[in-house]
């Protein structure tokens, strides 16, 4: 595929749709212009990727689609841990309770409801009656159906139990991820975004080995990947996470939703043993900690510990 029918691609339908449905994902309120802008952003970057890399890509709607609602996912994971903790709690209980069911439609996204449900429309937004966030969440999907009569969106149904119970009381915003990432416990870091910069430039430093060892396998503390935390915080772009691995973005913007690898599938990738894996790590959190101690710099969070 030439550059300018790239360019005419997304200029036109493919970046039009995934603006639509990250509007829709994450509201049009001022308070979230910016990261509609950023999850914007993300999207068109992976799409051009893959297209780079000359992928035939046969329904492009469909892949548009299914793209956005990964970045709005990966949105509500890092900036609402706990949601995202309950979406997936959710999901479980959905797939595991019998005559219940979750699936995907392309027009709309992942829907959940009673199995004889699949097809139907979704029921029109309405204010559904939560149950107290004291009952067990086995019988909360009942409870919503026997309301809503119909299929319901995923995610509206989780936000509107995160509302009920409180849940968006205390999302992740970019100050109090690089204050997690380099603040020290009994002394709050005044300015931590510079120490977050200067994790980073250490990372850089490091031997290649050291560089892919630590970073593909870089867990946050929900168990998700701290790689992501990179470009939400605006201390590097998936361009230059891309470079630091060695490897072309395309092939970053795949192995994105299955970060973090796990030592095994890293030390095939890297033609290594586990253990060399792990020592290579190892030997990476050292340097740092002793590169940031050089700097003044306290904890680095995952990066260390």
């Amino acid at each position: 595929m030439t550059h300018d029918r790239r360019t005419a691609l997304f200029s036109g339908h493919a970046e039009s749709l995934a603006r639509s449905i990250v509007l829709c994902k994450l509201g049009g309120a001022q308070d979230t212009a910016q990261d509609v802008e950023d999850v914007c952003s993300e999207v068109v970057v992976r799409l051009l990727a893959v297209l780079e890399q000359g992928a035939a890509i046969s329904d492009l709607p469909a892949y548009v689609a299914r793209t956005s609602y990964n970045a709005c996912n990966e949105y509500f994971r890092r900036r609402f841990p706990q949601r995202h903790r309950l979406k997936v709690r959710l999901r479980k209980v959905l797939r595991e309770t019998p005559g219940f069911a979750v699936w995907h439609d392309q027009g709309r996204g992942w829907l959940c409801g009673l199995k004889s449900w699949r097809g139907r429309a979704p029921a029109r937004p309405m204010a559904l009656s939560i149950p107290p966030a004291a009952q067990d969440l086995e019988d909360l999907p009942a409870a919503i159906f026997r309301q809503s009569g119909a299929p319901v969106e995923l995610d509206a149904l989780v936000d509107q139990v995160a509302e009920a119970w409180g849940i968006y009381k205390h999302p992740v915003t970019i100050d109090s991820v690089a204050a997690q990432l380099s603040a020290e416990p009994e002394r709050p870091a005044e300015d931590p975004r510079p120490a977050l910069d200067q994790v980073w430039r250490e990372v850089r430093e490091l031997p290649v080995p050291q560089r892919q060892a630590l970073l593909m396998n870089l867990r946050a503390p929900d168990g998700g990947s701290a790689l992501a935390l990179l470009p939400h915080t605006g201390a590097a772009s998936m361009t230059e996470i891309a470079e630091a691995l060695e490897m072309p973005v395309a092939e970053l913007a795949r192995l994105w939703e299955s970060l973090p690898v796990d030592d095994a599938s890293l030390a095939r990738r890297m033609g290594l043993t586990r253990q060399q894996v792990i020592n290579l790590r190892k030997s990476a959190r050292h340097r740092l900690a002793r590169r940031m101690r050089m700097h003044g710099a306290a904890g680095t969070g995952p990066w260390i510990h």
